[in-house]
């Protein structure tokens, strides 16, 4: 005879175990999906914590690079007072002038040509070529390009060139003649003079 007590407490325990099993089942996957949120919460605050360094160093350092500029100030406003003496003003002009044909004149050279041509604005500053034909040996045409670079005022030496033909037509026929008898040589300097132009006072 079949116990009906023992079929409805046998069917009881099986609900049981499935809404056991089914609670284990939910409960774990809340546990994964708890656990997911967690990881990536901590995850995005070591990303937060590191931008925060990261953007702690620069400012550091950025501060760091303006103290160190403050602290080098005064040295770059001396070396440019310093820069700015050697920039001639255009009343000085002739004076630079008469300077490169004295250095020329002390080494023995021969000129040709001494031709300035017209200002160019360069920035704040102007710039005056100067075309340069000379006659010498080697020694003193050496000499007269150091002396020209290592005047306290800025000529720079664009481009030169020095050769053993002595044409007429650059020197003349009686230099060019000269420096063949003498075995001279033709040398041709294209220098820049920069100065600044001087301030205008005006009454008030």
């Amino acid at each position: 005879m079949i116990n009906l007590n023992n079929i409805y407490y046998s069917s009881r325990m099986i609900q049981a175990m499935i809404f056991g099993f089914i609670f284990m089942v939910i409960f774990y996957f809340g546990y994964l999906l708890d656990l997911s949120s967690l990881q990536s919460s901590l995850s995005s605050q070591q990303q937060q914590e590191t931008n925060l360094k990261q953007q702690l160093k620069i400012a550091i350092d950025k501060e760091i690079q303006e103290e160190n500029d403050l602290a080098n100030l005064p040295l770059l406003q001396l070396q440019l007072t310093q820069w700015q003496k050697t920039i001639i003003t255009h009343a000085k002009l002739p004076e630079l002038l008469n300077e490169i044909l004295k250095i020329g004149g002390n080494n023995y050279l021969y000129f040709s040509q001494f031709n300035p041509s017209s200002k160019q604005k360069n920035g704040h500053y102007f710039t005056i070529p100067i075309k340069i034909i000379v006659v010498g040996n080697y020694h003193q045409l050496a000499r007269f390009a150091s002396e020209i670079a290592n005047m306290p005022w800025i000529v720079a030496i664009n481009n030169f060139s020095i050769s053993n033909e002595n044409k007429t037509d650059l020197l003349g026929n009686k230099l060019a003649k000269k420096a063949n008898a003498e075995n001279l040589l033709t040398a041709e300097f294209n220098f820049v003079v920069f100065y600044q132009a001087e301030m205008q006072n005006h009454a008030h």
